[in-house]
């Protein structure tokens, strides 16, 4: 049986009279992926900002290992185990890329790390991405890619259980969405849960175990990928009836 890792209930998040949230339900399995897609301003990012502490809950509860996380600091939420990536990518740019990276460990630990280890965690993470070969380039240098890397890497560095992904893909070719997908599951196969939101179905139906899907801050639907796509609400709500007669057609020729 399945061990739940995060779960949250009735969570909702209201910005004066909007509900950007409203009494959602949901759970992450431990070592699963779940993706979350739902059309612009249906709350998805909203989700990972009240997961990781960023906004306050209006209402309900979010757990963590058992662990209520109402009311918590993000670096308090990130000690706990939880990292996140943003789709805006704002790395220091007085920093080199291998010192971005060791902030993160830096900030996730009860003690102050020495440097030295700090720089080490950066090391291991950079190599987990790719991307330890430009450790000393400026982030200005880097590509949209490497830099998508490099907020991934900052994330890992924190030694979380669990990464919120937040449009990783974002701005990516064909080519390195690609990439990207392969560095997801790698580090899925390590050991590491993930919640993803992303727009790209491609993304999304290659890397979930389970997708939930939100519209104008509830919760439509929540099952296999399989079934999510093919739900009428879903379609109805996002993906179109164009989506789905074009994925069957390629089933078909199949």
């Amino acid at each position: 049986m399945a061990t739940t890792l995060l779960d949250g209930t009735d969570v909702t998040r209201r910005f004066g009279g909007v509900a950007a949230l409203s009494h959602v339900d949901f759970h992450v399995h431990r070592g699963e992926i779940l993706g979350v897609i739902g059309p612009n301003g249906s709350g998805k990012t909203t989700l990972l900002n009240v997961i990781s502490g960023i906004f306050p809950l209006s209402g309900g509860t979010i757990n963590f290992k058992g662990q209520r996380l109402n009311g918590l600091k993000p670096h308090v939420i990130g000690r706990m185990g939880i990292a996140r990536t943003f789709q805006v990518v704002k790395p220091f740019g007085g920093l080199t890329v291998q010192e971005n990276v060791a902030v993160g460990a830096l900030f996730c630990q009860p003690e102050r790390p020495r440097m030295g280890e700090a720089l080490e965690k950066a090391e291991d993470a950079l190599e987990s991405v790719g991307l330890w070969h430009r450790r000393n380039a400026a982030p200005s240098e880097l590509t949209t890619s490497d830099r998508k890397r490099l907020e991934l890497a900052r994330a890992l560095a924190t030694g979380a259980e669990m990464v919120l992904l937040d449009e990783v893909m974002a701005g990516l070719n064909h080519k390195e969405v690609d990439k990207t997908m392969d560095l997801i599951r790698q580090l899925h196969a390590r050991g590491l849960t993930i919640v993803i939101i992303e727009h790209l179905m491609k993304t999304i139906m290659g890397l979930s175990d389970r997708i939930m899907v939100l519209h104008h801050g509830e919760k439509i639907a929540d099952d296999v990928p399989q079934v999510v796509v093919n739900d009428e609400t879903v379609i109805k709500a996002y993906l179109g009836e164009r989506y789905t007669r074009a994925r069957q057609s390629r089933v078909s020729e199949e």
